[in-house]
Order: structure tokens, then C-alpha cells, then sequence
């Protein structure tokens, strides 16, 4: 149980990375241009050590996953963003949505009344766009790690982490 005359944590940069305890309330500054953040986007982390990567190559995609999910760690954030990176977010997310769900229905419309090839390209390239989009609404914000005291992450803007104490 936290004391009450323990200072808050405050979230520090080491270098290009933002550093993050998990009590910690971040600066209300957009990550991605510095602007006052008006909206906050609660998203979680995963990270694993990427050593767990080769479980992919040996025994397989499913006992990677499997693995993957038992040993990762989390850590939920409040990230500040400026209306405009919030917006930018949505409209990601909504693309990705759209091109995930029409990528079969429109690949099979397209077979049927062109040709097979042109309905396969359709398809591939709308799944391909999707993930593409899906990555974009992640604004570039990623952990490098997270363990038991906070995480640290990668992605947020330079003008941000000038604003913010070094790490030493």
C-alpha cells in the first residue's frame, strides 16, 4: 500500500525512450506533437522478451502464442493526445476495421464478375491495407520493455520527452 507522504511517480526519458513507473500520471501534452492534449486514449501493453521469438521457428506458431501469452507482461496507460492525433487514431482504426471485414466479401464479388486473379489481388491488397492502417492507428507508441515497477516505451515525440526530467 502506497504512503501518503510518498512523492507521486513521475514518468522520465532515457534518451530517445520514455521511461514510465506504473503509478505514474503523464504530462497532459500530445505524445505526438506536444500540443495540450485534450483527449487521454487508455490503452494496455504487452511486451515479452524477444527471446520467446524462436518458439516460432522450433516447435511453431501455436506454441509461441501459447507461450507468448503465459509469460508476457502488461501495463495499462492514460496516453495524452491533441485533437488532431486523436482523430488521426480513429480514422486509422476505422479504415483497418473496414478493410479487415470487406476483404473476403469484396475479393468474392470481384472473382465472380471479373476474373479469379483480380478478386484474389483485391482481397490480398485490402487484408495488406488493413494491417497497414491498424499499425498507423497505433500512432507509433510501443513498449521496449515493462516489468513489475513500469515500462519503457518508444515512439513519442522529441519536443514531449524535452519536457520531461533525464533519466540518469
Amino acid at each position: 500500500m502506497a504512503s501518503p507522504y510518498l512523492a507521486p511517480a513521475v514518468a522520465v526519458r532515457r534518451g530517445k525512450n520514455l521511461v514510465v513507473p506504473r503509478s505514474a500520471v503523464l504530462p497532459a501534452r500530445c505524445l505526438k506533437c506536444n500540443e495540450m492534449a485534450s483527449t487521454p486514449w487508455r490503452k494496455k501493453f504487452y511486451w515479452h522478451s524477444q527471446w520467446i521469438y524462436l518458439l516460432i521457428l522450433f516447435p511453431g506458431i501455436l506454441i509461441y502464442a501459447i507461450v507468448a501469452m503465459i509469460v508476457r507482461k502488461q501495463m495499462e496507460l492514460n496516453l495524452p493526445l491533441c485533437d488532431t492525433h486523436h482523430a488521426d487514431r480513429k480514422r486509422y482504426k476505422m479504415l483497418a476495421i473496414l478493410m479487415l471485414v470487406g476483404f473476403i466479401p469484396a475479393g468474392l464479388l470481384l472473382g465472380s464478375i471479373g476474373s479469379e486473379a483480380l478478386g484474389w489481388v483485391t482481397g490480398i491488397a485490402m487484408f495488406v491495407t488493413g494491417f497497414v492502417f491498424y499499425s498507423l492507428g497505433q500512432l507509433g507508441i510501443r513498449p521496449l520493455k515493462i516489468d513489475e515497477a513500469g515500462g519503457e516505451f518508444r515512439g513519442a515525440c522529441t519536443a514531449f520527452l524535452d519536457g520531461l526530467a533525464e533519466q540518469s
